[in-house]
């Protein structure tokens, strides 16, 4: 039986067509992962309307876990670390609430799980770089702040066409 070991549901932006094939590079043998991808309209990758297209997936996460819920993972993962930012710790705790709460199985954002990392290796003090613009990465770093992490330096890759084109 194919993830035998276990299943991750996978919550995918709908213009990312990097994690993937990274995802799968990486997922050991006896663990399956699934995919879906959430709602959003307008341009995919670029800076403008970003903030809005977070806010579309956000509203579109519990039709995309029902449809993975269907595959029984034992946990969701949402893999958009601007998605938790610019929405706010508070609407990114209730989603991981309410996902829990409906389908019995957590929910792990990619900034709880970078948290949950740094948080293990005890670090409280990063550089944080982004593809996004200033203000999707100024609320990355209020984002980080809030949750105790000391911002040492700030980068972006600045005026980019689409993020899912940049060489590795």
């Amino acid at each position: 039986m194919l993830g035998w070991r276990g299943r991750i549901g996978w919550l995918v932006p709908p213009g990312n067509s990097t994690m993937e094939p990274e995802i799968m590079a990486l997922t050991p043998e006896g663990v399956g992962s699934y995919f879906t991808r959430m709602r959003a309209s307008g341009k995919v990758g670029q800076h403008e309307g970003q903030a809005q297209r977070n806010q579309e997936q956000l509203d579109s996460v519990m039709d995309a876990a029902s449809l993975l819920a269907m595959v029984k993972p034992q946990v969701l993962m949402l893999g958009h670390v601007s998605l938790s930012t610019t929405v706010g710790r508070e609407a990114e705790q209730q989603l991981m609430l309410d996902v829990q709460q409906r389908f019995g199985m957590p929910l792990i954002t990619a900034m709880e799980a970078v948290m949950q990392a740094l948080n293990h290796l005890n670090i409280d003090r990063v550089a944080y770089a982004t593809p996004y613009d200033e203000s999707v990465t100024q609320a990355g770093v209020e984002y980080l702040q809030e949750r105790g992490v000391n911002i040492v330096n700030v980068h972006r890759l600045g005026n980019i066409g689409n993020i899912y084109e940049q060489a590795p």
